[in-house]
């Protein structure tokens, strides 16, 4: 998957047409899933410190009702920018790099550029905007539609016309 396609070289559709292990073989949803918590994680820890800044202690009660609602905007800003500036910079999140795992455009296995790592961070993103419980959980989803797909790319993917691959 190396390279741009040419009319003699056909682009992957079918599993079979990964190694089975290694590099560019397709990772399990169990560890795409375990990097999504990963980098959950690590964005949601600057707004956590944020937040803490406004719960309020009284007489042993804890109440976070003061907690003001552009947090949440916060909280996906980080994300896609997090997602966005690393799948451009180094084809991978810190979630995927330690579980061995890289995103690359579908079409020619190179690293996505800023245009398609942000289309491919806004999708599920702007559903976890909205501050309605049903429609934040839409972005999981979005991530879920990669089990039901041959090559397991979700949504998220083939809006944005790539693949997540093990980069090791």
């Amino acid at each position: 998957m190396t390279g741009t396609p040419s009319p003699s070289r056909r682009v992957p559709s079918e599993p079979g047409d990964f190694p089975e292990s290694g590099p560019y073989s397709l990772p399990p949803l169990t560890h795409r899933l375990a990097a999504r918590l990963i980098d959950l994680v690590i964005v949601t820890l600057p707004v956590v410190a944020i937040a803490i800044g406004f719960v309020e202690v009284d007489g042993g009660e804890v109440r976070i009702e003061d907690v003001p609602w552009w947090l949440l905007g916060v909280q996906v800003g980080v994300a896609v920018v997090y997602e966005t500036v690393l799948i451009a910079w180094w084809g991978t999140t810190v979630g995927k790099w330690a579980l061995g795992m890289r995103v690359v455009r579908y079409a020619d296995g190179k690293r996505p550029d800023v245009t398609r790592a942000s289309q491919r961070s806004l999708l599920p993103n702007m559903f976890a905007a909205v501050p309605i419980a049903f429609v934040s959980l839409l972005q999981w989803v979005v991530y879920g539609s990669s089990a039901t797909h041959p090559l397991r790319r979700g949504w998220h993917d083939r809006y944005a016309g790539t693949l997540v691959v093990r980069s090791r």
